[in-house]
């Protein structure tokens, strides 16, 4: 394939209920550390690039699912390819 038309999509995401697991204090002592207290939020961004760079980026609050995934190759996605363009997700590539 030629690697002008190669789209490579992919997920990332960060949680406000994700907090250190480690961390150090003195000997005997806690490890100050605050937390949201129920304000769980999760926010997703999903993109595309190709050799000429970001074509498509989308971010959602919320995880990723079968429906958010659709709704961004339909509306985002989708609309940014050139025709013939060939591509794989982050999950193809992982063993």
């Amino acid at each position: 394939m030629d690697p002008q038309r190669l789209v490579l999509q992919d997920e990332s995401g960060a949680t406000t209920e994700m907090t250190r697991r480690y961390g150090r204090a003195p000997q005997g002592e806690r490890v100050a550390e605050g937390t949201p207290a129920g304000h769980w939020r999760t926010l997703t961004l999903l993109g595309a690039m190709s050799t000429r760079g970001m074509i498509a980026a989308m971010t959602v609050e919320s995880p990723t699912d079968g429906d958010v995934f659709l709704a961004y190759v339909e509306q985002v996605l989708g609309s940014a390819l050139a025709p013939g363009a060939g591509g794989c997700d982050g999950q193809s590539a992982r063993p």
